[in-house]
């Protein structure tokens, strides 16, 4: 990251809202929106839209960064990867739950930026949840504006901006290709925008093997007996040339570049480039880099019950589920889940499919186990939710689960035999419980979950009051008895809802919007003492759904009851859930919609889930996908090279996916079978002649072909054409045939058919 001066490009015509109406009415609107309480806005969220359709803007911005992304300095020859960024954030901001978003600067030239769209946008990395996208922390949060009444001239931001603040004052960089910083503002730089993903180190770490050829080349040069002044004027214009805004890393370059020449002595020709840079020795690369190191693992160690004064810092980083191993766990002698897709990025979904029996629920619970708390741990076993010795493989003495964080180096380990838990976290502390246990208090400072954890099972029944229903084990942070006990019900949705202020009942039915797919001009409502939701003008009560819809909103409820406690916003709240047989009980239209639907309403949260319906995978994409099958001894294999499911029909999905050879009536196709093997005999007797054309009048094998009335009508047509073409005396040639094919075809296609 280096300074840019804005002034160097005039602030576009697009920018003056007099010479664009769009914009102007939009800010218009924004500000009525905004000024008015949050109680009278309507259930919507305002968009903003104008700015980002002006290629104008966004041209200017490019041409400003001379194609680069203002963060991270990566050229992007592709336009399309480049995201047009608001400094401050215009819609909300992640450390300040009631901030409305710095709206009023969304036109404003000062505040807008170009970005790569890995730095800009919210993305699941080995090393956490990177990317900019709505945060923007502040040293003083005291000092933060709301309104355009408040000065942002008090704030003083944690994240550079590269058009008012001097970068190459705070970013070290080290051979290794990383990049480490010893103010706050830096740090906070490097760790939000991932400045430190694999993909940048390695291509800063040629860059720098590159810049240092050279330097070393000089070096010889200045040592050489010969007369090569011209020799050596040509490495200083290249080196001069580097150090250029225009180049890529141009402030991992000067850095380099600014330290060679003053130890050699000499003087570059364009020194204006190299003023604000900092001089470093090794030594000062060094110490940089072990105060960041130091900075990284303060907030790494931080939980989810980090103090006001650490929830900046935890706010930093997010804790999700990277990779599990099961060792002597039930069915599983070691087996290990990697969620992370081949190229290192984090799936924010991610279902496991299986037939039952294949160990789906033991790797939910596998987590559930080690990621609560040793309280929560204990109140499970105590009330008989959980017996850890049942998790124990068969004909085996102990069984160990290990969960690696996003945010962690190390794995947090529990291990159990028949009368002792031992849990160790990331930083090598135990605590050992004996079974059975005892009523003594255990060292939660050392056993505690990472983030809100949520855990359902296959039962998720709604409240009806029965006298059969369990109580829930009260927990601040967790809730999994679900999962392990199927008469503990999800929360009374309509209760809860009523029961909230008008802000937050607002806000958290802008999500259960989010959730049923409803326009902006649909409400839910409260109305004497119920639930209303309104939706084309017609009005149901909640208790008037159907179950499914009950059901996913009692769900969603569920979550958002534990975790608004603290993510006022709901659209913030970071956290993991685990849900077994998500399509359990829904309507087959549900099925196909759940996944996008729980992805937009909680587009934060990780969701671990798993399923054998293969309708549920629509909304996954590739890399979200685990298949578990027994192999021909029976020992469950994992399988995560999978098709994307996206690009599959549902029947492909159940041949590709889950292994079925065919989607058709067993006996059915074994007639089908018959027919074919018949039909591809050189020679039939009478009788199998006979079997053949009956098999044909009886099943019409043109059923097979196309699984819509447009599927089956296009095969008619190819199978009418071949037909004209064998009984033609004269046959055509196949490319004829070819052409006339595909052009009736096409005519098929473009009909209303």
């Amino acid at each position: 990251m280096i300074h840019i001066d804005r002034n160097r490009i005039e602030k576009p015509s697009d920018l003056n809202p007099n010479k664009n109406s769009r914009l102007e009415k939009e800010m218009l609107e924004a500000e009525q929106f905004f000024k008015s309480a949050e109680q009278t806005r309507g259930q919507r969220r305002f968009r903003f839209k104008a700015i980002t359709s002006s290629r104008t803007i966004k041209n200017s911005l490019i041409d400003l960064f001379h194609g680069k992304c203002a963060y991270c300095e990566t050229k992007i020859q592709n336009n399309n990867h480049l995201d047009l960024e608001h400094y401050r954030p215009k819609s909300s901001v992640l450390e300040s739950q009631d901030h409305p978003g710095y709206w009023w600067l969304a036109h404003d030239w000062d505040n807008l930026l170009v970005a790569c769209n890995v730095c800009n946008r919210s993305y699941y990395s080995k090393s956490g949840k990177r990317g900019k996208a709505n945060r923007f922390p502040l040293l003083d949060e005291s000092k933060r504006a709301f309104s355009p009444k408040n000065p942002i001239s008090k704030e003083t931001p944690l994240i550079l901006n590269p058009c008012v603040d001097e970068p190459e004052n705070h970013l070290t960089y080290t051979d290794d290709g990383k990049v480490s910083s010893r103010t706050k503002q830096g740090q906070t730089s490097i760790m939000v925008l991932g400045l430190n993903r694999p993909e940048l180190v390695d291509a800063r770490k040629k860059t720098i093997v590159q810049i240092n050829n050279h330097i070393n080349r000089l070096f010889r040069l200045t040592k050489s007996k010969r007369d090569n002044k011209a020799s050596q004027q040509r490495v200083l214009d290249y080196l001069n040339e580097q150090t250029k805004e225009h180049q890529e890393f141009a402030g991992l370059k000067r850095q380099y570049i600014k330290a060679a020449l003053e130890e050699f002595n000499f003087k570059i020709v364009d020194a204006k480039s190299l003023e604000s840079t900092l001089f470093v020795t090794n030594q000062f690369k060094q110490e940089t880099k072990h105060i960041y190191e130091d900075f990284s693992k303060n907030v790494e160690s931080l939980s989810v019950n980090a103090n006001v004064e650490q929830n900046m810092n935890y706010l930093l980083l997010e804790h999700f589920v990277e990779k599990i191993e099961l060792t002597n766990i039930k069915t599983f002698k070691k087996q290990c889940f990697d969620f992370t897709a081949s190229e290192g990025a984090m799936a924010s979904w991610l279902m496991l499919l299986g037939e039952n029996g294949t160990g789906k629920s033991t790797v939910l619970k596998s987590l559930c186990m080690n990621l609560c708390d040793g309280a929560y741990f204990q109140n499970m076993v105590n009330e008989g939710f959980l017996n850890p010795a049942k998790f124990i493989r068969y004909k085996t003495k102990k069984g160990i689960i290990k969960v690696w964080m996003t945010s962690k180096t190390q794995p947090r380990v529990l291990e159990f035999t028949k009368n002792l838990v031992k849990f160790t976290n990331t930083d090598g502390e135990s605590v050992e419980l004996k079974l059975p246990l005892q009523p003594n208090k255990i060292n939660t400072s050392a056993w505690q979950s990472p983030t809100y954890l949520l855990a359902y099972g296959a039962t998720r029944l709604l409240p009806r009051g029965s006298k059969h229903e369990a109580k829930h084990i009260n927990s601040q942070f967790s809730r999994l008895d679900n999962l392990f006990n199927p008469f503990v019900p999800l929360v009374d949705a309509e209760n809860w809802l009523l029961g909230l202020d008008s802000i937050l009942f607002r806000r958290a039915a802008i999500v259960l919007k989010d959730l049923l797919n409803m326009k902006d001009d649909e409400k839910i409502t409260r109305r004497g003492g119920v639930i209303k939701i309104i939706v084309n003008n017609s009005v149901e009560s909640f208790q008037e759904l159907s179950d499914g819809y009950q059901s996913v909103i009692a769900l969603t409820a569920d979550i958002l009851q534990l975790v608004m406690d603290r993510w006022k916003n709901p659209d913030e709240a970071r956290g993991i859930v685990l849900v077994d047989e998500i399509g359990a009980h829904l309507h087959p239209r549900w099925k196909m919609r759940i996944v996008s639907s729980l992805r937009t309403a909680l587009p934060n949260m990780q969701f671990i889930v798993s399923s054998h319906q293969p309708l549920c995978l629509r909304g996954l994409d590739k890399n979200e996908v685990i298949l578990m099958r027994r192999d021909a001894e029976n020992n469950v294999e994992v399988i995560t090279d999978l098709p994307n499911p996206k690009e599959l029909r549902i029947s492909q999905i159940l041949t590709s996916v889950f292994g079925l050879s065919s989607t058709m009536d067993p006996e059915l196709e074994a007639e089908f079978n018959r027919y074919y093997d018949l039909r591809a005999m050189n020679k039939r007797t009478e009788e199998e002649e006979q079997e053949m054309i009956t098999l044909r009048n009886e099943l019409n094998p043109d059923l097979l072909l196309g699984e819509t009335v447009l599927d089956t009508q296009v095969y008619n047509v190819i199978k009418e054409k071949y037909k004209d073409y064998k009984n033609d005396t004269n046959l055509s040639d196949l490319d004829k045939l070819s052409k006339e094919t595909i052009s009736a075809a096409q005519e098929l296609w473009n009909s209303d058919l």
